[in-house]
């Protein structure tokens, strides 16, 4: 065998490879918690199921906003709820799952802002997609422009409204 004084950059990469690897490994997972009761929340994506398609949410707090889109049957937790960041699939932040049984697996990247986020519209699905709908002026479900007063009023539209089962008709007057 022979020995020589250098290592190469094929043996560099090798080696930090190995290293990379390592880390992966020995990296804890944060475990799956219970932030709050998301019977609610899961409820609301049952009833949307039921009606069409692929169920998705969007809220906004302050700076923070949260993409909520239940999971198909291909999926690693089919009809589980994923938590992300705006942008499409390859330009968004995975924040977790929520499981069918109500507790939040999140990943390294969700934050205390996200958690609270989830939380707060756990506890109140129809008023934080209306703040939602208000503060952008968009629904938090279909993410298209509100244009009826009713709807500018609750913060989404009569359709989504009815797909979600949520309160619609009033226009504040």
């Amino acid at each position: 065998i022979a020995c020589s004084d250098y290592i190469s950059g094929k043996h560099l990469g090798y080696a930090a490879g190995i290293v990379s690897s390592w880390k992966k490994a020995m990296t804890v997972v944060p475990k799956a918690t219970t932030l709050g009761d998301f019977a609610t929340m899961i409820a609301l994506f049952e009833t949307a199921s039921s009606r069409i398609k692929y169920p998705k949410v969007t809220v906004t707090k302050g700076d923070t906003t949260v993409v909520l889109a239940r999971t198909g049957s291909g999926s690693k937790n089919p009809g589980c709820i994923s938590v992300c960041s705006e942008g499409g699939y390859s330009n968004n932040v995975f924040y977790g799952t929520i499981r069918n049984d109500g507790t939040f697996q999140a990943t390294r990247m969700s934050t205390d802002a996200v958690q609270n986020l989830l939380v707060e519209f756990a506890a109140d699905p129809a008023g934080v997609a209306a703040a939602h709908g208000k503060h952008t002026g968009n629904c938090s479900f279909c993410n298209k422009k509100l244009k009826d007063k009713r709807s500018v009023h609750v913060g989404y539209g009569k359709i989504c409204a009815d797909h979600y089962e949520l309160p619609w008709g009033s226009d504040g007057k």
